[in-house]
């Protein structure tokens, strides 16, 4: 007999991602339910087995239909035995035939319409079986293969019994919502959106380019292989080491390292944000917050408040105490993790002010737009896809901050240990890589300008100036409009081909 007890992996190793290009589809719940339906129906048909037995066997064999009729096939007799498809149904006990008889889950006495049985003849009343039922379903997936609650008995229980025999209707929703979730959580290709509250699936096949980027119907764009936000041109290895990085506890004993100092005189941290170097502790010793010396042996002499030449003199003979050592190379590794992380979080939250405003200029000022610069919405086109160009580009620009945090930290590290035949080789991949960016950052600019600043100008004429009045622009005025348009296409197109250079140099190595 097959088995299929291990999980299906979909995470697609990063030598694959060099080679090959997203090609995906997206299934909504109804596409879900139809495969499903199908499927279902095959097997019930093919084996002539119930609806609840085909379940079972799909669900175990991740949905595969062939897999499940070959293990059918391959023991058909163990099969029938497992799914309770043996043995004759049992007689219904004496009692039954009366006008009452006992639950054997609760002991109490019911009359006969308050039981209920599957095809095994072991009969609870409808308030147990509801419960049980409930639990099931609230334990998770392994309710698609719930049995009679008669101990031993392989009956399996059907949706429709879920659906007769539960008294809350929300249950036979979940009921259903596990089901439709199996089908994708066990078909090898399938994943679900991670958008909170999307219920769309996306099918994904592997192609020829590198492309692992997908969009939900929901509009959310995330990687198919790791499930994080969109991040092309960086690795999910990369991407899953910083966001770990961001979340991770080192990094405030970094900056507490870097940002405070312990008393001299009590060991009390402290932490100055500006002012002089004068320090005073709540125990009140007075010192020096450079040298950590006496404040009452400093002065104008030994370099006023806002200097410490002791201080300055141990530094240039890099005669530095360990624990300022320890506090610079900290300040130092603070200053640049914020440099990298606020530009990475600055793009973010720009793509997503950049997807707010293009809603806001298609529900608020096109349809002026095209009534009083006589357009169709086509020839609005254009400003759409600047702003999907702008979107798309703060996406790509911020995670080249979180690939340009790990490419300095491999230089500095070289450079701390002495350097290294490839050292001059990684500068020059780092010098590429500033002036790529930089590139890429300017002529985002330039498009950001245009779309965002270079528009208001027609969109304050349309209505008149004022007042939300209507009126047909001059010939003239419209004239401008579709130089504008003209700019803004060029510039779309501009902008789209300096980030591919950025991505295509990044997804390449900054190979020459």
């Amino acid at each position: 007999m097959i088995d299929v007890d291990d999980e299906p992996s979909d995470f697609v190793e990063e030598e694959d991602r060099k080679t090959n290009t997203a090609a995906f589809s997206t299934l909504s719940k109804e596409d879900i339910d139809r495969r499903q339906e199908d499927l279902i129906a095959d097997v019930s048909t093919f084996l002539s087995v119930p609806r609840a037995v085909a379940i079972a066997l799909l669900y175990k064999f991740k949905w595969d239909s062939d897999l499940a009729q070959e293990n059918w096939f391959s023991d058909e007799e163990e099969m029938r035995r497992r799914y309770g498809l043996t043995a004759a149904p049992a007689p219904p006990p004496a009692a039954v035939n009366r006008n009452s008889h006992e639950c054997k889950i609760c002991f109490e006495t019911f009359e006969i319409k308050n039981l209920a049985s599957l095809s095994c003849g072991h009969y609870f009343c409808r308030t147990c079986w509801s419960r049980y039922i409930e639990l099931s379903i609230d334990d998770g997936a392994g309710c698609l293969t719930l049995r009679c609650p008669e101990p031993n008995c392989p009956v399996l229980v059907c949706q429709s019994t879920v659906g007769t025999l539960i008294s809350d209707r929300r249950y036979a929703e979940k009921y259903a919502r596990l089901l439709r979730r199996s089908y994708i959580e066990g078909k090898s290709g399938h994943k679900w959106c991670p958008a909170p509250d999307c219920e769309t699936a996306v099918k994904f096949e592997v192609g020829e380019k590198s492309n692992y980027d997908v969009v939900c119907d929901c509009t959310h764009e995330f990687c198919w292989n790791c499930s994080e936000d969109a991040h092309r041109p960086l690795d999910c290895a990369t991407v899953l080491r910083w966001i770990r990085k961001n979340k991770s506890d080192s990094e405030n004993v970094n900056w507490v390292l870097a940002n405070t100092k312990a008393c001299p005189k009590c060991r009390h941290p402290i932490e100055k944000n500006q002012g002089c170097n004068h320090m005073v502790c709540k125990c009140r010793h007075h010192f020096c917050w450079m040298c950590l010396g006496d404040w009452k042996k400093h002065g104008e002499g030994s370099g006023g408040y806002y200097k410490c030449n002791s201080y300055e003199a141990k530094k240039a003979e890099g005669k530095l105490s360990e624990e300022e050592e320890k506090r610079q190379h900290a300040k130092r590794l603070v200053d640049r993790y914020a440099h990298y992380f606020e530009r990475w979080a600055g793009n973010r939250t720009a793509r997503k002010r950049a997807a707010a405003d293009l809603e806001k200029l298609r529900a608020e000022h096109f349809p002026q737009l095209v009534y009083d610069y006589r357009l169709t919405y086509t020839e609005l086109d254009c400003v759409v896809r600047a702003w999907m160009q702008i979107k798309e580009c703060r996406r790509v620009l911020e995670w080249t901050y979180a690939y340009g945090y790990y490419l300095g930290a491999e230089e500095e590290e070289e450079e701390e240990e002495g350097g290294g035949g490839g050292g001059g080789r990684k500068k020059a991949k780092k010098d590429l890589f500033e002036f790529l960016q930089a590139e890429a950052e300017t002529i985002l600019e330039k498009l950001h300008n245009c779309a965002e600043k270079d528009i208001s100008p027609f969109i304050n004429a349309a209505g008149g100036g004022g007042g939300g009045e209507e009126r047909m622009v001059e010939e003239s005025e419209r004239k401008e409009f579709f130089e504008y348009r003209l700019k803004l296409q060029g510039l779309t197109n501009t902008t789209g081909n300096s980030f591919e250079r950025l991505v295509s140099g990044l997804e390449n190595g900054l190979e020459d």
